[in-house]
């Protein structure tokens, strides 16, 4: 079997080609091996992703080549989503993002990953915040994402955040790599994490979940923790 980091290197090369048949090729290899979308997403995809990112920030890749580096992943999404076959849970969530925010491709893998564990995933992207709250009106769900990767983010974020929680009375969770400084958790936590936020707002009940708080459920009604 191949090593991750054999992955990484791979699955790095395929993607600045702009190769969607050898990027799948390689993603397929991982799941034979692994079982799960979020053991590829931690172990390859993420770390090929940061090394885009880093490379272009460097210098060393030019705008074109993140371009279709970015796009590719994007279309393997896209197929993975596609491939989704599982039942319903009946928990509907919303992803967003604030205005301005223009990477999508972390909640396009949340996505992936929520739609593969049954959840009914709305992914709106960066929208106005008024757009947002009549949405979250009309279709009511039961949580609500909204990451951000960059830094000059966070503070749209907070007030996207507050916005949402002086009018609804739904668990809202914040992250992604602008909030990296304070938390960093990983794709499987996540089911814990939203079941652990709907007890805490719907019965009123602490968190079960240890490894959940306390940054997350902290987070829920204090902004200013994050």
């Amino acid at each position: 079997n191949n090593t991750h980091e054999d992955y990484v290197e791979k699955l790095y090369n395929t993607l600045t080609k702009g190769d969607l048949d050898g990027s799948m090729a390689i993603y397929n290899k991982t799941i034979v091996q692994w079982r799960r979308f979020d053991v590829f997403f931690e172990r390859v995809l993420r770390p090929v992703l940061y090394n885009i990112g880093q490379r272009w920030a460097d210098g060393i890749l030019d705008v074109a080549t993140e371009h279709i580096a970015s796009n590719t992943v994007q279309s393997m999404i896209r197929v993975i989503q596609s491939r989704a076959n599982r039942k319903p849970n009946n928990i509907s969530v919303i992803l967003c993002m604030p205005a301005g925010e223009e990477h999508k491709i972390p909640s396009d893998i949340l996505e992936t990953f929520l739609v593969s564990k049954g959840y009914k995933v709305y992914n709106l992207g960066s929208l106005p915040a008024t757009d947002l709250l009549g949405y979250i009106y009309r279709n009511r769900p039961d949580i609500i994402f909204i990451t951000a990767s960059l830094r000059d983010s966070i503070n749209p974020t907070k007030s996207l955040f507050r916005k949402i929680v002086e009018q609804f009375d739904v668990p809202v969770i914040v992250g992604g790599y602008a909030f990296s400084d304070y938390m960093d958790l990983s794709l499987s936590r996540v089911p814990a994490i939203i079941k652990c936020a709907l007890e805490f707002v719907n019965n009123k009940r602490e968190c079960s979940y240890v490894e959940c708080c306390p940054e997350f459920i902290t987070n829920l009604k204090h902004t200013n923790k994050v």
